[in-house]
C-alpha cells in the first residue's frame, strides 16, 4: 500500500481552509493551509469516475458541479450537512453522460455550469439552490470523435457569459438574464480554444492544440495576436493551456499540456518563461503539466500531474515552496476498504497511530 496524492479540478479557500472534491478518491476534502493537515468531509461516492468536478463558494456553502453524479451537491460548511438539487435538464441522458459539467461562471447569486461532454450551459440559483434555466448548444457545435467534449471554461463580461468552443474557432455570447445567445467566429490559426480569461476589460483566448494567444478588446473589436512558440513547446492535439491568473501587473498563464508557465507583463507588453516554477520543474526533470490552480492573494497554488506535492508560487518574490498533498494513512485504508480492495500495509509506509486510528473506525 502506498499513500497517493489527491487530485482535484479546482479548490476554493475560506479562512485558510482549502476545499476541493477529490476526483481519484471521490470525496470532499479540506486542507488547513497553516499546517497542511487534510480532512475528509463527506462519505465516499461509489463511481467509476469523479462524481463532481469544481466547487463554488457562496454564503458559507459549497456548490459542487456534477460530473458522473446525477444531482448537484450543496455542502453547508457551518452545519457540515450535504444537500442535493436536481439538474433539471430534461433531454440530458443522465446515466450515460458521466462527464457533465466542468466550467464555471458566476454573477451575483447565479452560477453558470458549463458542459464538458454535453453542450448544455445550466443556470443555477445558489440562493434558492435550484436550477433556473439552461441553454442547449449541441446544434451549434460539431462533435469530435474521441474528443474530450464541446466546451470547457467561460467568463462573465458585463451582462454576458463568454464561452469559447473547444474544437472550433467560435465563441458564444450568452445573455445572463434570458440565455439568448450569439455565435461569433474568431479568425485564428489552428482550431479551438483551451481556456479563456478576463484581464483589464479584455478577453484573452488561449489556443487548443497550437497557435497564437489572442488578446481581444471586445468594445473596440480589435485583436492582438501573440506568438509564443519560442517560449514553450505545444503538445499536438491536446489542450495546452489550463487557465490564467492575474497578480498585479502580470498575467500568469498556466499550462495543461504545454511545457512552461508563462507570464505577460502588462506594463512592458512582454511575455517571459523565466520564473521559479519552471526552474523548479527543470531541477527535478519533470514536465509542468497542470491539473488545477488557485490564486490566494498574490500566491498561486498549483497542482501538477507529475509530482505528488502542491506547488505554492509567490509571484511577487518569484519563489516556490511545496506542500504535502497525500491522503492521511487511516483515510487511505478506509478508502481501500470501501472499494473492497485487499489491505496490504508495510511498516515503513504508515505510522502505527494512523493504522490504529483506522482500526478504531471499523
Amino acid at each position: 500500500m502506498r499513500n497517493k496524492k489527491i487530485i482535484y479540478q479546482n479548490a476554493v479557500t475560506v479562512n485558510q481552509e482549502q476545499w476541493f472534491w477529490s476526483e481519484n478518491y471521490n470525496a470532499l476534502y479540506k486542507r488547513n493551509l497553516n499546517n497542511g493537515v487534510i480532512h475528509r468531509m463527506s462519505p465516499y461516492e461509489r463511481s467509476k469516475t469523479a462524481a463532481y468536478t469544481k466547487l463554488v463558494f457562496y454564503k458559507n456553502k459549497l456548490i459542487a458541479l456534477p460530473y458522473a453524479a446525477n444531482q448537484i451537491m450543496i455542502y453547508d460548511i457551518q452545519n457540515e450537512e450535504i444537500r442535493y438539487s436536481d439538474i433539471g435538464i430534461q433531454n440530458m441522458n443522465y446515466d450515460n453522460n458521466v462527464e457533465k459539467f466542468y466550467g464555471i461562471a458566476v454573477k451575483d447569486n447565479w452560477l453558470f455550469m458549463i458542459g464538458c461532454k454535453t453542450a448544455h450551459v445550466l443556470k443555477f440559483d445558489m440562493e434558492a439552490e435550484l436550477a433556473a434555466d439552461y441553454v442547449d448548444l449541441h446544434t451549434e457545435l460539431i462533435p469530435k470523435e474521441n474528443g474530450i467534449g464541446y466546451l470547457r471554461d467561460g467568463i462573465v463580461l458585463e451582462e454576458k457569459i463568454i464561452i469559447p468552443g473547444l474544437y472550433e474557432n467560435s465563441i458564444f455570447e450568452i445573455n445572463i438574464t434570458d440565455l439568448e445567445y450569439e455565435k461569433i467566429h474568431i479568425d485564428k490559426n489552428g482550431l479551438g480554444f483551451s481556456t479563456i480569461f478576463k484581464a483589464q476589460d479584455e478577453v484573452w483566448l488561449f489556443p487548443f492544440d497550437e497557435g497564437e494567444i489572442l488578446q481581444w478588446n471586445r468594445q473596440k473589436n480589435t485583436i492582438r495576436r501573440h506568438c509564443i512558440e519560442h517560449l514553450m513547446a505545444f503538445k499536438k492535439g491536446a489542450r495546452n493551456f489550463l487557465s490564467a491568473q492575474q497578480c498585479r501587473d502580470k498575467l500568469w498563464i498556466i499550462p495543461r499540456y504545454g511545457s512552461r508557465i508563462l507570464s505577460y507583463d502588462f506594463i512592458e507588453n512582454q511575455f517571459s518563461n523565466q520564473n521559479a516554477v519552471n526552474r523548479y520543474f527543470d531541477s527535478i526533470n519533470k514536465e509542468v503539466f497542470g491539473i488545477a490552480d488557485e490564486k490566494i492573494g498574490q500566491d498561486i497554488i498549483f497542482l501538477a500531474e507529475q509530482i505528488d506535492e502542491l506547488i505554492v508560487f509567490c509571484a511577487e518574490k518569484d519563489e516556490v515552496r511545496v506542500v504535502n498533498n497525500d491522503m492521511q494513512g487511516a483515510d487511505h485504508l478506509e478508502f481501500l476498504k470501501n472499494e473492497e480492495k485487499k489491505l496490504v500495509v508495510f511498516e515503513h509506509e504508515m505510522l502505527l497511530s494512523d493504522y490504529l486510528d483506522f482500526l478504531c473506525r471499523i
